[in-house]
Protein backbone atom coordinates (compact mmCIF):
# COMPACT_ATOMS: atom_id res chain seq x y z
CA UNK A 1 0.00 0.00 0.00
CA UNK A 2 2.84 2.42 0.80
CA UNK A 3 5.67 1.04 -1.30
CA UNK A 4 8.54 3.25 -2.38
CA UNK A 5 7.18 3.42 -5.93
CA UNK A 6 3.71 4.34 -4.59
CA UNK A 7 5.10 7.17 -2.45
CA UNK A 8 7.33 8.54 -5.22
CA UNK A 9 4.51 8.27 -7.74
CA UNK A 10 2.21 10.14 -5.35
CA UNK A 11 4.85 12.84 -4.84
CA UNK A 12 5.36 13.31 -8.59
CA UNK A 13 1.60 13.43 -9.16
CA UNK A 14 1.16 15.93 -6.32
CA UNK A 15 3.81 18.24 -7.74
CA UNK A 16 2.18 18.29 -11.17
CA UNK A 17 -1.38 18.66 -9.81
CA UNK A 18 -0.32 21.47 -7.46
CA UNK A 19 2.04 23.55 -9.59
CA UNK A 20 1.07 23.04 -13.25
CA UNK A 21 -2.49 24.45 -12.95
CA UNK A 22 -1.20 27.35 -10.86
CA UNK A 23 1.35 28.22 -13.56
CA UNK A 24 -1.11 27.63 -16.41
CA UNK A 25 -3.91 29.79 -15.00
CA UNK A 26 -1.47 32.55 -14.02
CA UNK A 27 0.06 32.67 -17.51
CA UNK A 28 -3.35 32.45 -19.24
CA UNK A 29 -5.32 34.77 -16.95
CA UNK A 30 -5.94 37.20 -19.82
CA UNK A 31 -7.62 34.50 -21.90
CA UNK A 32 -9.86 33.45 -19.03
CA UNK A 33 -10.73 37.08 -18.23
CA UNK A 34 -12.41 37.16 -21.63
CA UNK A 35 -14.24 33.81 -21.28
CA UNK A 36 -15.28 33.59 -17.62
CA UNK A 37 -18.86 34.82 -17.29
CA UNK A 38 -19.24 34.43 -13.53
CA UNK A 39 -16.00 34.61 -11.54
CA UNK A 40 -16.18 32.61 -8.31
CA UNK A 41 -12.42 32.26 -7.79
CA UNK A 42 -10.79 33.31 -4.55
CA UNK A 43 -8.03 35.90 -4.82
CA UNK A 44 -4.49 34.75 -4.01
CA UNK A 45 -4.82 36.36 -0.56
CA UNK A 46 -7.99 34.36 0.17
CA UNK A 47 -6.78 30.90 -0.89
CA UNK A 48 -7.25 28.18 1.70
CA UNK A 49 -3.86 26.54 1.27
CA UNK A 50 -4.43 23.55 3.56
CA UNK A 51 -7.48 22.55 1.49
CA UNK A 52 -5.57 23.03 -1.76
CA UNK A 53 -2.61 20.94 -0.55
CA UNK A 54 -4.73 18.17 0.99
CA UNK A 55 -6.98 18.04 -2.09
CA UNK A 56 -3.96 17.70 -4.40
CA UNK A 57 -2.46 15.01 -2.13
CA UNK A 58 -5.70 13.02 -2.18
CA UNK A 59 -5.94 13.33 -5.97
CA UNK A 60 -2.27 12.31 -6.34
CA UNK A 61 -2.58 9.31 -4.03
CA UNK A 62 -5.76 7.97 -5.62
CA UNK A 63 -4.43 8.66 -9.11
CA UNK A 64 -1.18 6.80 -8.33
CA UNK A 65 -2.98 3.94 -6.63
CA UNK A 66 -5.25 3.35 -9.61
CA UNK A 67 -2.31 3.76 -11.99
CA UNK A 68 -0.42 0.99 -10.15
CA UNK A 69 -3.04 -1.41 -11.50
CA UNK A 70 -2.86 -0.03 -15.04
CA UNK A 71 -0.35 -1.57 -17.49
CA UNK A 72 3.04 0.08 -16.85
CA UNK A 73 4.88 2.33 -19.23
CA UNK A 74 4.88 6.02 -20.08
CA UNK A 75 2.48 5.98 -23.03
CA UNK A 76 0.00 3.81 -21.12
CA UNK A 77 0.27 6.23 -18.20
CA UNK A 78 -0.45 9.16 -20.49
CA UNK A 79 -3.42 7.28 -21.94
CA UNK A 80 -4.76 6.56 -18.44
CA UNK A 81 -4.42 10.19 -17.36
CA UNK A 82 -5.97 11.50 -20.56
CA UNK A 83 -8.95 9.13 -20.24
CA UNK A 84 -9.58 10.22 -16.65
CA UNK A 85 -9.39 13.88 -17.71
CA UNK A 86 -11.71 13.34 -20.68
CA UNK A 87 -14.21 11.73 -18.33
CA UNK A 88 -14.14 14.55 -15.80
CA UNK A 89 -13.17 17.61 -17.78
CA UNK A 90 -14.52 16.70 -21.22
CA UNK A 91 -17.86 15.21 -20.30
CA UNK A 92 -18.44 16.97 -17.00
CA UNK A 93 -17.45 20.37 -18.43
CA UNK A 94 -20.24 20.04 -21.00
CA UNK A 95 -22.69 19.15 -18.24
CA UNK A 96 -21.60 22.25 -16.30
CA UNK A 97 -21.79 24.36 -19.47
CA UNK A 98 -25.32 23.10 -20.04
CA UNK A 99 -26.45 23.89 -16.49
CA UNK A 100 -24.46 26.91 -15.28
CA UNK A 101 -23.44 30.35 -16.46
CA UNK A 102 -19.79 30.16 -15.51
CA UNK A 103 -17.73 30.29 -18.70
CA UNK A 104 -18.09 30.43 -22.46
CA UNK A 105 -18.00 27.22 -24.50
CA UNK A 106 -14.56 28.24 -25.82
CA UNK A 107 -13.34 28.69 -22.26
CA UNK A 108 -14.61 25.24 -21.26
CA UNK A 109 -13.04 23.66 -24.37
CA UNK A 110 -9.62 25.23 -23.73
CA UNK A 111 -9.87 24.31 -20.05
CA UNK A 112 -10.71 20.69 -20.92
CA UNK A 113 -7.73 20.46 -23.30
CA UNK A 114 -5.44 21.80 -20.56
CA UNK A 115 -6.70 19.21 -18.07
CA UNK A 116 -6.31 16.35 -20.56
CA UNK A 117 -2.69 17.41 -21.05
CA UNK A 118 -2.16 17.91 -17.29
CA UNK A 119 -3.60 14.51 -16.35
CA UNK A 120 -1.83 12.84 -19.29
CA UNK A 121 1.51 14.32 -18.20
CA UNK A 122 0.83 13.29 -14.62
CA UNK A 123 -0.02 9.76 -15.76
CA UNK A 124 3.10 9.58 -17.90
CA UNK A 125 5.43 10.76 -15.12
CA UNK A 126 3.73 8.69 -12.43
CA UNK A 127 3.82 5.57 -14.62
CA UNK A 128 7.48 6.24 -15.41
CA UNK A 129 8.28 6.35 -11.67
CA UNK A 130 6.25 3.20 -10.97
CA UNK A 131 7.82 1.29 -13.86
CA UNK A 132 11.40 2.28 -12.99
CA UNK A 133 11.03 1.73 -9.22
CA UNK A 134 9.48 -1.70 -9.77
CA UNK A 135 12.55 -2.72 -11.84
CA UNK A 136 14.86 -2.13 -8.84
Amino acid sequence: MFSKSQLLSTLVSFLVFFFLPWIYYTVNSGFYDNHVLSDTMRSNNELIMWALVVGCLIMAYVFSTILHHWPSGGSNGFKFGALIAILFFGGFSLVIYGTEVRMSLTGFAVDAVFWVICFGLTGYLSSFVIHNKNKE
